[in-house]
């Protein structure tokens, strides 16, 4: 469990890892992250699922949510903005904030598991549940 930050360096014509800092305050499965301004956002499956933030320089959790958001999500951010598409067909657009959770508003985007990224496209974001693929236009 935990998040690891390691290093990709050459040493003596071979190619190794070094860790540069870890957490076991947070742990991702079957969640990605994205990184926004230095901090790494994710959705831990500790706590029956927990937003958090992590700054890249120094491993610090900066925040968590309230536990039990999710069990997992797939996330892309397009600037300072982040979309977590949770499994259970929600939405959940945020802004990037050093400081904790900042929510803009959630959405029911889905009547079935959502296990694909959200992709987005201008002002749309296409979500693939089981049964069908859906387009969303941002207004």
């Amino acid at each position: 469990y935990g998040v690891t930050a390691f290093r990709v360096v050459r040493r003596g014509g071979t190619w190794i890892t070094e860790d540069v800092w870890q957490t076991k305050d947070v742990s991702l499965h079957m969640t990605n992250g994205v990184v926004v301004h230095g901090v790494f956002y994710g959705l831990s499956h500790l706590n029956s699922g927990q937003y958090f933030g992590i700054d890249l320089s120094t491993g610090a959790v900066l925040w968590t949510s309230e536990p039990r958001q999710a069990e997992n999500a797939a996330m892309v951010s397009a600037g300072p903005i982040i979309f977590a598409l949770e499994d259970d067909g929600e939405l959940v657009v945020m802004r990037a904030s050093r400081s904790g959770m900042d929510v803009v508003k959630r959405y029911d985007v889905a009547d079935s598991a959502t296990w694909a990224q959200p992709a987005i496209s201008g002002d749309s974001i296409y979500v693939k549940d089981i049964a069908q693929l859906t387009l969303w236009t941002l207004r």
